[in-house]
């Protein structure tokens, strides 16, 4: 594994290009983000790969009309 270094610029450009993906719906930028191991959970305790999140995406069994950024 890489280990890279990251700024906090770096993390907030990442997570505007994830919202944007998600928005536009841009399977192909998600899949660049996103690695090809990651974990999606619900909350209703479900698991889904990479794969199937964006097989849901592409299609259109998943849509996004808005998303908002809140800190905890």
């Amino acid at each position: 594994m890489q280990h890279v270094k990251l700024s906090m610029a770096d993390v907030g450009v990442a997570h505007t290009c994830w919202f944007d993906a998600l928005l536009a719906e841009d399977v192909g930028v998600l899949d660049s983000l996103l690695t090809d191991d990651m974990t999606f959970h619900s909350p209703y305790g479900e698991a889904g790969t990479k794969a199937a999140f964006l097989g849901d995406l592409r299609a259109g069994r998943l849509l996004y009309d808005s998303i908002k950024a809140e800190e905890p």
